[in-house]
């Protein structure tokens, strides 16, 4: 029996997880977690083979949390589970000890095999980020005017909650870290990556698969401004 631990913050993902690996007999779901920090306390009293790991989580992330588990508990193998297949991402996961990592719209098969080939001792990487890292390597990026390589993973964890539509103090609550913070990244983003506003961002986002076409023709359809309204000065 493979046991698992879902560490997600957004409650109707961990559900799906649950109710997916729920007809698999091998496989036992026995714990979740909304954050790196739930996580840590629940390991104190709950032991598992293997934590399905999402990467964007208020008060601690997926990858602070990865590396603390891979010391703390280096019997558990780590999966990583996120929305986004960067080759920054992946790489900072593998070095802090991760053993696979999938893309959240990779299917249920591609799931099912990346546990088995970690709880075996191997590593995976799912075949959408295996062709992200293999054309990123080729140099196959969409063009921007800066490097998005020059980007913390910090900054780009911003970056994607600027482009999703929360405010500086959403993000800042989200977190768990001050307003002065999220503006000194937010500007460092904008300059490091030569963009025009929050536009820009939004724009970057767009190419970089980190917002889909539908979602930036909305937000940018609300961005203009009608006759009786007042200017947008952000």
């Amino acid at each position: 029996m493979t046991n698992v631990i879902i560490v997600d913050d957004q409650q109707m993902m961990v559900d799906a997880l649950r109710s997916l690996l729920s007809d698999q007999p091998e496989i036992s779901v026995v714990g979740e977690a909304a954050n790196g920090i739930a996580l840590l306390e629940l390991l104190e009293t709950q032991t598992a083979d293997i934590i399905l790991m999402d990467q964007q989580m208020p008060g601690m992330t997926g990858l602070e949390a990865t590396g603390i588990v891979s010391k703390k508990y280096p019997g558990i193998k780590i999966l990583v589970l996120t929305m986004h297949n960067k080759k920054k991402y992946v790489s900072e996961f593998i070095k802090a000890g991760a053993s696979g990592y999938l893309v959240k719209n990779d299917g249920k098969e591609e799931l099912l095999a990346a546990i088995n080939a970690v709880q075996r001792g191997e590593k995976f990487l799912s075949e959408k980020v295996k062709e992200r890292m293999v054309d990123n390597q080729l140099g196959h990026r969409p063009q921007t005017d800066g490097s998005p390589e020059q980007l913390t993973a910090r900054e780009w964890e911003i970056l994607e909650l600027i482009a999703s539509e929360l405010s500086s103090q959403e993000i800042a609550d989200k977190l768990n870290l001050t307003l002065n913070t999220i503006e000194y990244h937010r500007k460092q983003i904008i300059s490091k990556l030569n963009l025009n506003g929050k536009i820009g961002i939004i724009k970057f986002a767009s190419q970089h698969g980190i917002i889909d076409e539908r979602m930036i023709s909305n937000i940018l359809s609300s961005q203009l401004v009608s006759p009786t309204s007042p200017p947008n000065t952000e």
